[in-house]
């Protein structure tokens, strides 16, 4: 699942990119429900009454509440799924669902990372698969977290609230290569001597590894030890 950046701006309009890919030929994906979740924390410092009873030094209350939901259950047509060899049904389900967050103050607000306020936001996918076998039904739920901001472009000199829609997605944030095509990094050449030398001097007896090997490391700096400490002087007051 991949956001277009984790930052959005209020009453904006986004896509949430999707990949499904099921173990089993047999399950078929049937609903996706897709919310963005507001959680609400207030915490409080506690009085000396409630600290000495409770032995608690703040007092916390919290809500999550839904400020937007929306399902998709049509999965039949092409477009939303990932070809494969053959005639086998595709494996895989690639789908970009868009989300529409709240043009107005009393149904959403921007983060908040306080003291005492905090308001966080978290985008939820619940993916219910259908086992054609034995008609049996397995749901999976995955979420990220992201931040809503406030911008000058969103409100209007009249105070009517216009959103953006987001489109582009970042190059940083695609979807990691199929398990079997991965690359190994490339190891540096230099890296290569440098553990034939670092297993040369393993293998020699412990006296002379803490000696040569370990100050081999070290710069070496000339006459460094003929070189006198400065004179401190002492006013009296």
């Amino acid at each position: 699942m991949f956001l277009p950046d984790s930052n959005i701006p209020f009453a904006s309009r986004f896509p949430v990119k999707c990949f499904f890919t099921p173990l089993s030929k047999s399950l078929q994906l049937d609903t996706v429900k897709l919310l963005v979740m507001e959680r609400h924390v207030l915490r409080v410092d506690a009085t000396a009454a409630e600290s000495a009873l409770h032995n608690i030094s703040t007092i916390a209350t919290s809500r999550t509440s839904t400020i937007f939901q929306s399902e998709h259950t049509s999965f039949d047509q092409t477009s939303g799924l990932l070809a494969t060899e053959g005639d086998e049904p595709p494996a895989e389900w690639s789908l970009s669902l868009p989300v529409q967050l709240p043009e107005s103050f009393d149904l959403a607000s921007q983060s908040v990372l306080a003291g005492i306020i905090n308001i966080s936001h978290r985008v939820v996918v619940k993916a219910q698969f259908r086992d054609t076998e034995n008609n049996a039904n397995i749901t999976i739920e995955e979420e990220i977290p992201f931040s809503i901001y406030m911008t000058p472009a969103v409100i209007a000199s009249n105070g009517e609230i216009h959103g953006h829609y987001i489109e582009r997605f970042k190059s940083y944030e695609c979807a990691p290569p199929a398990y079997g095509q991965h690359k190994c990094d490339a190891i540096p050449p230099e890296w290569a001597e440098y553990l034939r030398q670092f297993n040369a001097s393993s293998q020699r007896p412990h006296y002379e590894q803490g000696t040569v090997h370990d100050m081999s490391c070290i710069p070496a700096v000339q006459g460094s030890l003929d070189i006198e400490p400065p004179v401190y002087q002492f006013c009296a007051s």
